[in-house]
């Protein structure tokens, strides 16, 4: 014998909404400056999503998210989790995120010396 049904139904009620439109993701080549980056753009909010520059990892990521779509129920990829290729300007050279250490130290000596010879001008004066 089937189960009563307990609740009521009334003329205009509707049944609760699925999952509206779905996520896919692909990939594009971008040119910034002189370096090619492959961009991940997610459909159909169009973020770019991550950035690389090879494009077998743009590949990857984009087979993955497309296949398990991860992120679906909570509207994509959320903002603080992309990832992009930082650069940095200085005297007309791109510096990377991976450089960025070594550039850092370099700065830093060289602010060292500045000091170093501000004071030696004290000193003398």
């Amino acid at each position: 014998m089937p189960k009563k049904q307990k609740v009521r139904f009334h003329k205009g009620d509707q049944r609760p909404g699925g999952i509206e439109g779905t996520l896919s993701y692909s990939k594009k080549m971008k040119k910034k400056k002189k370096d090619i980056v492959w961009q991940v753009i997610e459909k159909p909010t169009n973020n770019v999503v991550a950035e690389f520059f090879f494009e077998e990892d743009a590949f990857n990521l984009v087979k993955f998210q497309n296949k398990n779509k991860v992120w679906q129920n909570n509207g994509g990829i959320p903002k603080f989790l992309w990832t992009r290729v930082w650069t940095y300007k200085y005297n007309k050279q791109l510096i990377y995120m991976d450089d960025l250490n070594k550039f850092m130290e370099y700065m830093r000596e060289k602010c060292l010396v500045l000091k170093d010879f501000l004071q030696k001008i004290e000193i003398h004066i």
